[in-house]
């Protein structure tokens, strides 16, 4: 008797054991995604707070500590209001600093930025738009007025970021004063930063120096009315349109901030780095001097997106006439725009930027663009990849093609189901498109005939629980999954 409740008690064990397993299992985070998603906080203001930078002059590194403690003192004791703002920055703040500019200001994907060590935020929200909301609050946040470098002067203890007098850009007297003491304005670019060399957040190989050959492409590619309008100041010591270039090819290595104003029809620094990021890796992600020598060396002969509203190959497609003279020398293009197309009224669609890209992949449907556009199907088949990277590369310059590329899109129907938009995009409808991929999807609109978002959402519970009011997952949804599974969007 005494074995049988020996073996009773042992049975009981091994059952509450194993309850007790499947109770702990149950609350384990199934994959890699989850656990993140629990140990990383949203992106937001209040990273703001964390990883604090200092603002005094002691955390800064000899001899540069000692320079900028003489020069501050000397600019108070001749009457100036010198406000420090920052000088020693840690790695983990510079890291949130950048990637909240990459992501709100110049639109990259949340999702494909890298993880740092110790710093443990989640850059994606529901929406892209979210993502990019809580970045851009971080960049106010943060006061910033141009993108942090993530291996910058800052980080080393070699500058500061001071107002002098309460404004950003400083007196020339201050300047000069600053050379005297090893401390050197950054430029226009970033007008609070000083440190020990003009180009402290660059990581370029290239010379400050603009070389002969450097020099002979600008001239072709150069805007003398832009950059007099840009910058008065220049114009008021120059007056002179022939000759206000040579302020360009002088004094824009060591003032980038010229470099980021209106000078050329075909190249804008900012624009170039945000959307070229193997050039941003390169040289730095706001090295505008770096930007400008690789779209003069190897940029201007490739097919690259160089400034917001004008495409290189949407340049080249529209005009056979161009495409007989020049072939694929894509250099010839660019110059020839700026000394003959604008002035003959040549118009360029503007492309799709990468955020709109990014979107337009999770609603493309490339059996209904192969099926509706038999022409393409003919020549590129069925492959996703293929049917994609026509219609992006393509529609703008055949708006035909925009309603038959998605189940949740139609331009025309867009267009005169909203007539707000209809009026703010002047019915263009590849604006009409950008409007949706912009705003309309985080919207409840009506976009395309026999579906609607709002019925989507009513019909079906689990996704209301699995997407609340986030308008963009149900159009995604719907494309990816629902479709396929017979859920519709009818009333």
């Amino acid at each position: 008797m005494k074995r049988k409740n020996t073996f009773v008690k042992i049975i009981l064990s091994f059952i509450l054991a194993a309850m007790l397993c499947a109770s702990v299992i149950s609350v384990i985070p199934t994959n890699i995604a989850q656990v993140n998603a629990a140990a990383n906080s949203l992106s937001g203001g209040d990273w703001c707070k964390k990883f604090p930078g200092s603002t005094s002059l002691n955390d800064l590194k000899d001899p540069f500590k000692t320079n900028a403690t003489k020069f501050v003192n000397e600019l108070r004791a001749r009457g100036y209001t010198v406000t420090i703002n920052a000088t020693h920055r840690p790695k983990e703040r510079a890291y949130l600093m950048h990637y909240a500019w990459e992501i709100g200001k110049l639109q990259q994907d949340p999702s494909k930025v890298p993880a740092m060590d110790g710093v443990n935020i989640n850059w994606v929200h529901s929406t892209v738009s979210q993502s990019r909301q809580a970045a851009l609050d971080m960049v106010n946040g943060y006061g910033m007025i141009a993108n942090a470098a993530l291996n910058s002067d800052h980080i080393q203890g070699l500058a500061m970021d001071i107002n002098i007098n309460g404004s950003q850009t400083p007196p020339q007297t201050a300047i000069e004063l600053g050379k005297n003491y090893g401390v050197i304005w950054y430029g226009s670019g970033d007008p609070v930063h000083w440190s020990s060399s003009s180009a402290s957040n660059s990581g370029s190989s290239f010379s400050n120096d603009f070389t002969e050959n450097e020099k002979a492409v600008i001239r072709q590619i150069f805007s003398p009315e832009l950059y007099r309008d840009a910058n008065p100041d220049v114009w008021n010591a120059y007056k002179d349109l022939n000759k206000i270039i040579d302020h360009f090819l002088t004094y824009a290595p060591n003032e980038p901030g010229r470099i980021i104003k209106s000078w050329s029809r075909v190249f804008d620094a900012g624009y170039y780095l945000g959307n070229n990021p193997d050039v941003a890796n390169a040289v730095g992600a706001n090295n505008y001097l770096g930007a400008l020598k690789h779209f003069l060396n190897f940029g201007i002969n490739e097919n690259r997106l160089t400034i917001d509203g004008w495409y290189i190959q949407y340049y080249k497609i529209k005009y056979p006439d161009l495409q007989k003279a020049f072939g694929d020398s894509w250099k010839n293009y660019y110059v020839h725009y700026c000394q003959f197309g604008y002035k003959e009224g040549r118009i360029v669609p503007t492309p799709y930027t990468p955020a709109q890209i990014s979107v337009i992949d999770s609603i493309f449907d490339e059996s209904l663009y192969a099926e509706k556009n038999p022409d393409v199907r003919a020549v590129l088949g069925t492959s996703r990849k293929s049917l994609l990277k026509h219609f992006i590369d393509f529609s703008p310059m055949e708006p035909g093609r925009l309603n038959s590329f998605s189940r949740v899109f139609n331009a025309s129907f867009y267009l005169n189901n909203n007539k707000d938009v209809a009026n703010a995009v002047k019915n263009d409808p590849v604006n009409a498109l950008k409007h949706f991929l912009h705003f309309g999807i985080n919207e409840n609109r009506y976009t395309i005939s026999g579906w609607n978002v709002q019925n989507y959402k009513n019909k079906y519970s689990d996704l209301q629980k699995a997407f609340g009011n986030s308008w963009e997952n149900y159009y995604v949804h719907y494309c990816q999954f629902g479709y396929k599974e017979g859920r519709t969007g009818s009333p």
